[in-house]
């Protein structure tokens, strides 16, 4: 029976060591499983990053080229808002010279009227309109 008993012993220290292996390796299996499966999403999550980056460099660079074109519009628009100023200006001192000299020949009028009105001999001949 001694023989049947060291066999049976042996066979459980054998049983459990193997059962100890096994669980260690198990265990190691798990952990680089786990460790790869880190790594897989780790590397989704930086090509996410990547992809939204060049999604928004992609929109910004859209964005700078409308800018661009609405800058060259305000340009233009202000050109012509200046050159029309710069007419209007030009028709306002013009017209501002015209009332002068109508103003001045108003006063040249009024003076002859006024003269006119005095008499005839009270005055000397009317004078001539200068304009």
């Amino acid at each position: 029976m001694d023989t049947a008993l060291t066999v049976s012993l042996g066979s459980l220290a054998g049983a459990v060591v193997t059962g100890a292996l096994t669980f260690k390796a198990s265990a190691q299996a798990n952990k680089i499983t786990a460790q790869a499966n880190a790594n897989a999403s780790m590397l989704a999550e930086r090509k996410a990053e990547s992809e939204a980056y060049e999604r928004a460099q992609k929109l910004y660079e859209q964005q700078l080229v409308m800018l661009d074109r609405q800058l060259d519009r305000v340009r233009a628009q202000l050109d012509r808002t200046s050159d029309q100023r710069a007419k209007e200006q030009d028709v306002s001192n013009l017209l501002r010279d015209q009332i002068r000299t109508l103003e001045s020949q108003v006063r040249v009028l009024e003076d002859l009227v006024s003269k006119l009105q005095a008499g005839p001999g009270r005055s000397g001949p009317p004078r001539a309109i200068t304009s």
